[in-house]
C-alpha cells in the first residue's frame, strides 16, 4: 500500500522501499469457499481500516506495527500453506524513469521469490497490469491451465 499522503507523519519523497505496515487477510478454504467478490470485500475492509488508523499513528507506532506484521507473517510462513499477494499498482516508483547511466529500462520486474507469492504492478505503458506469480511447480502447472486465468491473460 502506498502510504504517502495517508500517514500522519510526513514521509520523505526521497525514501524508497516499503514504509509502513503490511497486513494479513485470512480466510480458510476448509471453512468457506470464497468467491472473488468475497475476497475483494476482505481486502477492501482491511485496507480501509489501515488507512483510517494511519493518520492517527506516530512514526514509532507505524514502525512497531511494521515489525509486528513481519514477525507474524514469518511465523505464518513457518506453520502453514499460504500465498502472499502484493500490489505495486499506482505506486509512484517511477522505475521506468530511472537512468543509471545506460539509458532507461525497457522492462522492470520484482525479484523472484522462494515462497508462493503474487505481485501486481503497472506495465510500462501504464494501461495494463503485470502479475508476477511464484508458485510451487505442481501449483504453477494448475495455475497455467486455469481457464479463468487464461481468459484474462495475454
Amino acid at each position: 500500500m502506498n502510504l504517502r499522503g495517508k500517514a500522519g507523519s510526513p514521509i520523505s519523497e526521497f525514501r524508497s522501499g516499503m514504509y509502513g505496515p503490511q497486513y494479513s487477510i485470512r480466510f480458510l478454504l476448509k471453512e468457506m469457499k470464497p468467491k472473488f467478490l468475497d475476497l475483494m470485500s476482505l481486502i477492501e475492509d482491511t485496507t480501509r481500516s489501515t488507512i483510517t488508523w494511519l493518520p492517527k499513528a506516530s512514526s514509532e507506532e507505524i514502525c512497531t506495527q511494521t515489525i509486528a506484521c513481519h514477525i507474524e507473517v514469518d511465523e505464518e510462513l513457518k506453520q502453514s500453506k499460504f500465498c502472499i499477494y502484493t500490489s505495486w499498482c499506482s505506486f509512484p516508483i517511477y522505475i521506468y524513469d530511472a537512468n543509471f547511466g545506460w539509458g532507461k529500462p525497457y522492462w522492470a520486474s520484482g525479484s523472484g521469490s522462494t515462497i508462493e507469492m503474487v505481485t501486481l504492478m503497472d506495465d510500462k505503458q501504464g494501461d495494463g497490469i503485470e502479475a508476477w506469480v511464484s508458485l510451487k511447480k505442481n501449483n504453477m502447472n494448475l495455475f497455467e491451465q486455469d481457464q479463468d486465468i487464461l481468459a484474462f491473460t495475454s
